[in-house]
Protein backbone atom coordinates (compact mmCIF):
# COMPACT_ATOMS: atom_id res chain seq x y z
CA UNK A 1 0.00 0.00 0.00
CA UNK A 2 1.44 3.36 -0.76
CA UNK A 3 2.07 5.89 1.57
CA UNK A 4 3.73 9.25 2.66
CA UNK A 5 7.47 8.48 3.25
CA UNK A 6 8.40 7.40 6.93
CA UNK A 7 11.78 6.85 8.60
CA UNK A 8 13.56 3.09 8.43
CA UNK A 9 16.81 2.28 8.35
CA UNK A 10 18.32 2.27 5.16
CA UNK A 11 20.30 -0.64 3.77
CA UNK A 12 23.46 0.82 1.84
CA UNK A 13 25.53 -1.64 1.65
CA UNK A 14 24.69 -5.25 -0.49
CA UNK A 15 21.79 -2.94 -1.94
CA UNK A 16 22.59 -4.48 -5.83
CA UNK A 17 20.56 -7.25 -7.04
CA UNK A 18 22.38 -10.34 -6.54
CA UNK A 19 23.38 -12.17 -10.15
CA UNK A 20 22.39 -15.37 -9.10
CA UNK A 21 18.42 -13.96 -8.59
CA UNK A 22 15.70 -13.47 -10.76
CA UNK A 23 16.07 -9.82 -10.74
CA UNK A 24 20.11 -9.40 -11.14
CA UNK A 25 19.80 -11.79 -13.83
CA UNK A 26 17.09 -9.81 -15.66
CA UNK A 27 18.87 -6.30 -14.76
CA UNK A 28 22.65 -7.61 -15.65
CA UNK A 29 20.92 -9.06 -19.36
CA UNK A 30 18.94 -5.51 -19.75
CA UNK A 31 22.24 -3.50 -19.34
CA UNK A 32 23.57 -5.55 -21.99
CA UNK A 33 20.83 -4.95 -24.10
CA UNK A 34 20.95 -1.00 -23.48
CA UNK A 35 24.89 -1.68 -24.92
CA UNK A 36 23.73 -2.52 -28.34
CA UNK A 37 22.39 -0.10 -30.53
CA UNK A 38 19.97 -1.93 -32.84
CA UNK A 39 17.03 -4.39 -32.66
CA UNK A 40 16.02 -3.95 -35.82
CA UNK A 41 15.65 -0.29 -35.78
CA UNK A 42 17.38 1.89 -33.25
CA UNK A 43 16.22 1.56 -29.80
CA UNK A 44 16.13 4.44 -27.48
CA UNK A 45 17.81 5.44 -23.94
CA UNK A 46 17.98 8.05 -21.89
CA UNK A 47 20.94 10.22 -23.31
CA UNK A 48 23.67 11.65 -20.94
CA UNK A 49 22.03 14.95 -20.77
CA UNK A 50 18.44 13.51 -20.04
CA UNK A 51 20.15 11.82 -17.20
CA UNK A 52 21.85 14.97 -16.22
CA UNK A 53 18.90 16.74 -16.15
CA UNK A 54 17.25 14.28 -14.16
CA UNK A 55 19.82 14.43 -11.37
CA UNK A 56 20.28 18.34 -11.60
CA UNK A 57 16.79 18.59 -10.33
CA UNK A 58 17.26 15.82 -7.51
CA UNK A 59 20.36 18.43 -6.49
CA UNK A 60 18.02 21.04 -5.80
CA UNK A 61 15.34 18.53 -3.71
CA UNK A 62 19.26 17.69 -1.78
CA UNK A 63 20.20 21.92 -1.15
CA UNK A 64 16.52 21.67 0.38
CA UNK A 65 16.91 18.84 2.09
CA UNK A 66 20.28 18.75 3.90
CA UNK A 67 19.88 21.46 5.66
CA UNK A 68 16.78 20.94 7.04
CA UNK A 69 18.49 17.20 8.40
CA UNK A 70 21.37 19.47 9.86
CA UNK A 71 18.93 21.75 11.34
CA UNK A 72 16.33 19.82 12.80
CA UNK A 73 17.29 16.04 12.44
CA UNK A 74 13.99 15.39 10.63
CA UNK A 75 13.14 11.69 10.77
CA UNK A 76 11.08 12.43 7.71
CA UNK A 77 13.66 14.16 5.41
CA UNK A 78 16.63 11.53 6.29
CA UNK A 79 14.30 9.31 4.74
CA UNK A 80 13.62 11.12 1.53
CA UNK A 81 17.70 11.75 1.45
CA UNK A 82 17.35 7.49 1.74
CA UNK A 83 15.47 6.87 -1.45
CA UNK A 84 16.82 9.29 -3.29
CA UNK A 85 20.35 7.77 -2.38
CA UNK A 86 18.33 4.35 -3.52
CA UNK A 87 17.37 5.96 -6.61
CA UNK A 88 21.03 6.87 -7.46
CA UNK A 89 22.73 3.59 -6.41
CA UNK A 90 20.01 1.56 -8.70
CA UNK A 91 20.18 4.23 -11.56
CA UNK A 92 16.52 5.16 -11.20
CA UNK A 93 15.06 8.51 -12.51
CA UNK A 94 15.18 10.73 -8.81
CA UNK A 95 10.85 10.94 -8.98
CA UNK A 96 11.18 7.56 -8.15
CA UNK A 97 12.16 8.64 -4.75
CA UNK A 98 8.68 9.16 -4.26
CA UNK A 99 7.31 6.08 -3.83
CA UNK A 100 11.23 3.83 -2.90
CA UNK A 101 10.43 4.74 0.36
CA UNK A 102 12.93 2.30 2.39
CA UNK A 103 11.65 -0.95 3.31
CA UNK A 104 8.33 -0.17 1.18
CA UNK A 105 10.23 -2.18 -1.99
CA UNK A 106 13.40 -3.86 -2.76
CA UNK A 107 14.99 -0.94 -5.17
CA UNK A 108 16.82 -4.13 -6.73
CA UNK A 109 13.64 -5.24 -8.25
CA UNK A 110 12.56 -1.97 -9.89
CA UNK A 111 13.03 -1.26 -13.21
CA UNK A 112 13.18 2.68 -14.90
CA UNK A 113 10.81 3.45 -16.94
CA UNK A 114 13.11 4.44 -19.51
CA UNK A 115 14.52 1.19 -19.65
CA UNK A 116 11.08 -0.25 -21.20
CA UNK A 117 10.97 0.94 -23.89
CA UNK A 118 14.62 -0.97 -25.21
CA UNK A 119 13.79 -3.88 -22.90
CA UNK A 120 10.08 -4.87 -24.36
CA UNK A 121 10.93 -4.26 -27.78
CA UNK A 122 13.75 -7.05 -27.64
CA UNK A 123 11.19 -9.14 -26.10
CA UNK A 124 8.86 -8.53 -29.05
CA UNK A 125 11.72 -8.92 -31.40
CA UNK A 126 11.50 -12.81 -30.39
CA UNK A 127 8.38 -13.26 -31.22
CA UNK A 128 5.19 -13.36 -34.22
CA UNK A 129 5.45 -9.89 -35.43
CA UNK A 130 1.95 -10.47 -37.11
CA UNK A 131 0.47 -11.30 -33.90
CA UNK A 132 1.89 -8.70 -32.18
CA UNK A 133 0.87 -6.01 -35.00
CA UNK A 134 -3.00 -7.98 -34.35
CA UNK A 135 -2.80 -6.93 -30.81
CA UNK A 136 -1.63 -2.96 -30.99
CA UNK A 137 -3.51 -2.19 -34.39
CA UNK A 138 -6.82 -1.41 -32.93
CA UNK A 139 -8.15 -1.64 -36.12
CA UNK A 140 -7.81 -5.11 -36.14
CA UNK A 141 -7.88 -6.22 -32.43
CA UNK A 142 -11.23 -6.08 -32.43
CA UNK A 143 -12.43 -8.14 -35.47
CA UNK A 144 -9.35 -10.76 -35.25
CA UNK A 145 -10.19 -11.51 -31.30
CA UNK A 146 -13.79 -11.32 -31.65
CA UNK A 147 -13.54 -14.08 -34.46
CA UNK A 148 -12.11 -16.18 -31.57
CA UNK A 149 -15.65 -15.95 -29.90
CA UNK A 150 -13.77 -13.06 -26.97
CA UNK A 151 -15.68 -10.27 -25.89
CA UNK A 152 -14.69 -7.07 -27.53
CA UNK A 153 -16.47 -3.77 -27.99
CA UNK A 154 -19.32 -3.56 -30.91
CA UNK A 155 -18.17 -1.37 -33.55
CA UNK A 156 -20.21 0.95 -35.93
CA UNK A 157 -18.48 2.38 -38.06
CA UNK A 158 -14.78 2.88 -39.85
CA UNK A 159 -13.54 6.34 -41.32
CA UNK A 160 -10.67 6.54 -43.48
CA UNK A 161 -9.89 9.24 -45.36
CA UNK A 162 -10.47 7.76 -48.65
CA UNK A 163 -13.65 5.54 -47.86
CA UNK A 164 -17.05 6.55 -48.66
CA UNK A 165 -19.10 7.89 -45.45
CA UNK A 166 -20.11 5.54 -43.32
CA UNK A 167 -24.07 5.29 -42.42
CA UNK A 168 -25.49 6.31 -39.23
CA UNK A 169 -25.67 3.79 -36.52
CA UNK A 170 -29.46 4.31 -35.75
CA UNK A 171 -29.17 1.63 -33.31
CA UNK A 172 -26.48 3.41 -30.48
CA UNK A 173 -27.04 5.89 -28.08
CA UNK A 174 -23.88 6.35 -27.08
CA UNK A 175 -20.77 6.30 -29.18
CA UNK A 176 -16.84 6.11 -28.39
CA UNK A 177 -14.52 7.36 -31.13
CA UNK A 178 -10.90 6.74 -30.88
CA UNK A 179 -7.60 6.10 -33.59
CA UNK A 180 -6.47 3.15 -34.65
CA UNK A 181 -2.65 3.83 -33.53
CA UNK A 182 -3.50 6.85 -30.93
CA UNK A 183 -1.77 6.51 -27.78
CA UNK A 184 -1.92 8.27 -24.29
CA UNK A 185 -5.42 8.65 -25.00
CA UNK A 186 -4.93 11.24 -28.15
CA UNK A 187 -7.79 11.46 -30.20
CA UNK A 188 -10.65 10.15 -27.93
CA UNK A 189 -14.27 11.30 -27.93
CA UNK A 190 -17.22 10.57 -26.62
CA UNK A 191 -21.12 11.36 -28.10
CA UNK A 192 -24.27 10.93 -27.23
CA UNK A 193 -27.40 11.26 -29.51
CA UNK A 194 -30.05 14.02 -29.27
CA UNK A 195 -32.53 13.23 -31.77
CA UNK A 196 -30.67 14.03 -35.14
CA UNK A 197 -27.61 15.28 -33.41
CA UNK A 198 -24.38 14.08 -31.54
CA UNK A 199 -23.60 16.20 -29.12
CA UNK A 200 -20.07 15.97 -27.06
CA UNK A 201 -18.85 19.06 -24.51
CA UNK A 202 -20.93 21.75 -25.97
CA UNK A 203 -20.68 20.19 -29.75
CA UNK A 204 -23.72 19.52 -31.69
CA UNK A 205 -23.43 17.84 -35.19
CA UNK A 206 -25.38 15.80 -37.06
CA UNK A 207 -24.13 12.32 -38.69
CA UNK A 208 -22.43 14.23 -41.82
CA UNK A 209 -20.74 16.84 -39.92
CA UNK A 210 -19.51 14.75 -37.37
CA UNK A 211 -17.91 12.16 -39.74
CA UNK A 212 -16.60 14.97 -42.16
CA UNK A 213 -14.93 16.49 -38.59
CA UNK A 214 -13.26 13.14 -37.68
CA UNK A 215 -11.79 12.60 -40.51
CA UNK A 216 -10.07 15.82 -41.00
CA UNK A 217 -8.42 14.80 -37.65
CA UNK A 218 -6.77 11.94 -39.31
CA UNK A 219 -2.99 12.09 -39.25
CA UNK A 220 -1.98 10.17 -42.17
CA UNK A 221 -3.26 7.55 -45.08
CA UNK A 222 -2.63 4.76 -43.18
CA UNK A 223 -4.74 5.91 -39.79
CA UNK A 224 -8.52 5.22 -39.58
CA UNK A 225 -10.87 6.35 -37.30
CA UNK A 226 -13.46 3.84 -34.80
CA UNK A 227 -16.66 4.57 -34.19
CA UNK A 228 -17.47 2.17 -31.20
CA UNK A 229 -20.35 1.74 -28.67
CA UNK A 230 -19.99 3.54 -25.42
CA UNK A 231 -19.16 0.85 -22.29
CA UNK A 232 -20.08 1.61 -18.93
CA UNK A 233 -18.81 0.65 -15.85
CA UNK A 234 -19.91 -1.99 -13.54
CA UNK A 235 -22.60 -0.76 -11.22
CA UNK A 236 -20.60 -1.38 -8.47
CA UNK A 237 -17.65 0.34 -9.46
CA UNK A 238 -19.40 3.12 -11.33
CA UNK A 239 -18.83 6.00 -8.52
CA UNK A 240 -15.04 5.04 -9.13
CA UNK A 241 -15.33 7.49 -12.85
CA UNK A 242 -17.58 10.60 -13.20
CA UNK A 243 -17.07 10.02 -17.31
CA UNK A 244 -14.23 7.44 -18.05
CA UNK A 245 -14.50 3.79 -18.89
CA UNK A 246 -12.11 2.36 -16.68
CA UNK A 247 -9.98 -0.55 -17.32
CA UNK A 248 -8.12 -3.47 -15.22
CA UNK A 249 -4.64 -3.88 -16.80
CA UNK A 250 -3.62 -7.55 -16.60
CA UNK A 251 -0.23 -8.66 -17.91
CA UNK A 252 0.38 -11.72 -19.10
CA UNK A 253 3.39 -13.63 -20.08
CA UNK A 254 4.34 -16.93 -21.47
CA UNK A 255 7.81 -18.07 -20.34
CA UNK A 256 10.57 -18.42 -22.88
CA UNK A 257 11.90 -21.29 -20.77
CA UNK A 258 8.44 -23.05 -20.88
CA UNK A 259 6.34 -21.94 -23.69
CA UNK A 260 4.30 -25.17 -23.72
CA UNK A 261 3.15 -23.66 -20.27
CA UNK A 262 1.03 -21.17 -21.55
CA UNK A 263 0.49 -17.89 -20.45
CA UNK A 264 0.62 -16.62 -17.02
CA UNK A 265 -0.90 -13.40 -14.85
CA UNK A 266 2.42 -11.53 -14.22
CA UNK A 267 0.54 -8.20 -12.31
CA UNK A 268 -2.50 -6.02 -12.55
CA UNK A 269 -3.67 -2.65 -12.01
CA UNK A 270 -6.98 -0.76 -12.08
CA UNK A 271 -7.14 2.37 -14.13
CA UNK A 272 -9.34 5.22 -13.19
CA UNK A 273 -10.22 8.58 -15.05
CA UNK A 274 -10.39 11.81 -13.48
CA UNK A 275 -12.54 15.36 -13.73
CA UNK A 276 -14.32 14.72 -17.10
CA UNK A 277 -12.19 13.43 -19.26
CA UNK A 278 -13.20 10.37 -20.82
CA UNK A 279 -9.92 8.04 -20.87
CA UNK A 280 -8.36 6.95 -17.81
CA UNK A 281 -4.75 7.35 -19.24
CA UNK A 282 -2.10 8.19 -17.14
CA UNK A 283 -1.41 11.38 -19.65
CA UNK A 284 -4.72 12.18 -19.04
CA UNK A 285 -4.57 12.75 -15.11
CA UNK A 286 -5.70 9.07 -14.54
CA UNK A 287 -5.07 7.22 -11.15
CA UNK A 288 -4.01 3.73 -11.23
CA UNK A 289 -4.57 1.47 -7.80
CA UNK A 290 -2.72 -1.94 -7.68
CA UNK A 291 -4.60 -5.26 -7.08
CA UNK A 292 -4.22 -7.36 -4.49
CA UNK A 293 -6.24 -10.73 -4.89
CA UNK A 294 -8.85 -8.74 -5.95
CA UNK A 295 -8.94 -5.68 -3.73
CA UNK A 296 -8.31 -2.85 -4.56
CA UNK A 297 -4.96 -0.85 -2.76
CA UNK A 298 -4.84 3.07 -2.68
CA UNK A 299 -4.34 4.80 -5.75
CA UNK A 300 -1.57 6.94 -7.59
CA UNK A 301 -0.39 9.21 -10.09
CA UNK A 302 2.47 7.56 -11.68
CA UNK A 303 3.89 11.17 -13.08
CA UNK A 304 3.07 13.25 -10.02
CA UNK A 305 2.94 9.94 -7.44
CA UNK A 306 0.28 11.65 -5.66
CA UNK A 307 -1.39 8.74 -3.45
CA UNK A 308 -5.26 8.93 -3.06
CA UNK A 309 -7.08 6.76 -0.87
CA UNK A 310 -10.51 8.02 -2.38
CA UNK A 311 -11.32 9.09 -5.61
CA UNK A 312 -10.24 12.77 -6.51
CA UNK A 313 -13.13 13.38 -8.14
CA UNK A 314 -15.97 11.68 -6.79
CA UNK A 315 -14.93 11.21 -3.47
CA UNK A 316 -15.95 7.82 -3.78
CA UNK A 317 -13.46 5.07 -1.47
CA UNK A 318 -10.99 2.99 -3.27
CA UNK A 319 -8.51 1.74 -0.65
CA UNK A 320 -10.46 -1.27 0.33
CA UNK A 321 -12.44 -1.67 -2.44
CA UNK A 322 -13.34 -5.26 -4.40
CA UNK A 323 -13.51 -5.78 -8.36
CA UNK A 324 -16.60 -7.19 -9.32
CA UNK A 325 -15.81 -10.02 -11.34
CA UNK A 326 -11.35 -10.33 -11.31
CA UNK A 327 -11.29 -14.14 -11.62
CA UNK A 328 -13.34 -13.88 -14.89
CA UNK A 329 -11.05 -11.07 -15.96
CA UNK A 330 -7.67 -12.37 -15.47
CA UNK A 331 -9.40 -15.53 -17.22
CA UNK A 332 -10.52 -13.76 -20.37
CA UNK A 333 -6.53 -11.93 -20.77
CA UNK A 334 -5.22 -15.45 -20.21
CA UNK A 335 -7.89 -16.67 -23.16
CA UNK A 336 -6.69 -13.99 -25.22
CA UNK A 337 -3.11 -14.94 -25.23
CA UNK A 338 -3.55 -18.65 -25.60
CA UNK A 339 -4.95 -16.94 -29.39
CA UNK A 340 -2.16 -14.97 -29.82
CA UNK A 341 1.09 -17.65 -28.41
CA UNK A 342 3.43 -16.27 -30.70
CA UNK A 343 3.49 -12.83 -28.25
CA UNK A 344 5.98 -12.96 -25.23
CA UNK A 345 4.05 -10.84 -22.82
CA UNK A 346 0.92 -8.77 -23.45
CA UNK A 347 -0.54 -5.79 -21.55
CA UNK A 348 -4.45 -6.11 -21.56
CA UNK A 349 -6.70 -3.42 -20.98
CA UNK A 350 -10.01 -5.26 -19.76
CA UNK A 351 -13.39 -2.87 -18.87
CA UNK A 352 -15.61 -4.53 -16.28
CA UNK A 353 -19.39 -3.83 -17.02
CA UNK A 354 -22.71 -5.14 -16.07
CA UNK A 355 -22.54 -7.83 -19.03
CA UNK A 356 -18.83 -9.08 -18.11
CA UNK A 357 -15.16 -8.71 -18.74
CA UNK A 358 -14.83 -7.00 -22.22
CA UNK A 359 -11.47 -6.98 -23.63
CA UNK A 360 -11.06 -3.19 -24.98
CA UNK A 361 -7.06 -3.10 -25.86
CA UNK A 362 -3.81 -4.85 -26.15
CA UNK A 363 -0.22 -3.33 -25.39
CA UNK A 364 3.22 -5.45 -26.35
CA UNK A 365 4.97 -2.19 -25.26
CA UNK A 366 3.14 -1.83 -21.82
CA UNK A 367 4.38 0.56 -19.27
CA UNK A 368 6.47 -0.83 -16.58
CA UNK A 369 5.39 1.99 -14.08
CA UNK A 370 1.49 1.52 -14.16
CA UNK A 371 2.06 -1.32 -12.46
CA UNK A 372 4.98 -0.97 -10.44
CA UNK A 373 4.33 2.08 -8.83
CA UNK A 374 0.68 1.09 -7.78
CA UNK A 375 0.99 -2.25 -6.64
CA UNK A 376 4.78 -0.85 -4.83
CA UNK A 377 6.43 -3.84 -6.05
CA UNK A 378 9.12 -4.24 -8.80
CA UNK A 379 8.87 -5.59 -11.92
CA UNK A 380 12.09 -7.88 -11.65
CA UNK A 381 10.00 -9.60 -8.73
CA UNK A 382 7.54 -10.94 -10.80
CA UNK A 383 7.13 -14.10 -13.22
CA UNK A 384 8.34 -11.52 -15.75
CA UNK A 385 12.07 -11.92 -14.57
CA UNK A 386 12.13 -14.66 -16.84
CA UNK A 387 12.61 -12.53 -19.76
CA UNK A 388 16.15 -12.39 -18.81
CA UNK A 389 16.61 -15.68 -21.37
CA UNK A 390 15.78 -13.50 -24.32
CA UNK A 391 17.50 -10.47 -23.20
CA UNK A 392 20.86 -12.73 -22.73
CA UNK A 393 20.30 -13.67 -26.78
CA UNK A 394 20.64 -12.01 -29.92
CA UNK A 395 16.87 -11.58 -31.85
CA UNK A 396 16.33 -13.48 -34.75
CA UNK A 397 16.86 -11.28 -37.86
Amino acid sequence: MLRPPVISPVRLPGMRPHRDTPSGRLDRALRRVERRHRVGRKIRTRTVFEREADWARAGLWLLVLVPRVLCTGSRRHRSWLGSIWLCYRHNLQPNYAEFLVPGACDPADVIDISRCGACLRWVRAFGDRDQAHLIDDKSAFGAYFSSHGLPVAREFARIAPDNKPPAPPDEARFLFVKRSFQQGGNGVSSWARDGNEWVSKGRRLVWEQLVARLRADLGSPDEMILVQERLRNHRDISDLSESALNTLRIVTLIDPDRPDAGPVVVTAAYRMGVRDHVVDNADRGGIASGVSGEVLTDAVNIYTCEVHAAHPTTGAPIRGRVLPMYEEAAELALQAHRVVPGVITVGWDIALTDRGPVLIEGNTLWGFDLVQVPNQVGIGATAFAAVASLLERDPPV
